[in-house]
């Protein structure tokens, strides 16, 4: 009977950790157009080969040095929220850029 239990809470624990991994849900629209929808990490952009618009609008950019210096001086009061969409232009515009000032300033990804 022990082993019984230990093994359904073994699995029930292994199906919660497998369900739990992704924060968000894939959404295919269009012609094979994907988006996501939900809580998405820097890696799932760079990563995902639905997304060439995040590399592709990194190239060539500099983070402006004002906003690097100011950003480093005020990091311990800033707290960031942030709403994309992946289907959006703007958002394929400004997010790869926004992600390159904060590495750029050392900035915290947990802030």
């Amino acid at each position: 009977m022990k082993k019984i239990i230990f093994a359904l809470i073994l699995t029930l624990g292994l199906a919660t950790i497998s369900f739990g991994q992704n924060q968000y849900e894939v959404l295919i629209e269009g012609k094979n157009e994907k988006s996501l929808k939900g809580i998405i990490s820097q890696e799932v952009l760079l990563n995902d080969t639905s997304f060439k618009w995040y590399a592709e609008n990194l190239k060539g950019y500099t983070p402006n040095a004002g906003a690097v210096t100011s950003l480093k001086k005020h990091a311990d009061s800033i707290q960031l929220l942030v709403f994309m969409g992946t289907w959006c232009e703007d958002s394929h515009n400004i997010i790869p850029k926004f992600y390159s000032l904060l590495e750029t300033s050392a900035f915290s990804k947990e802030k």
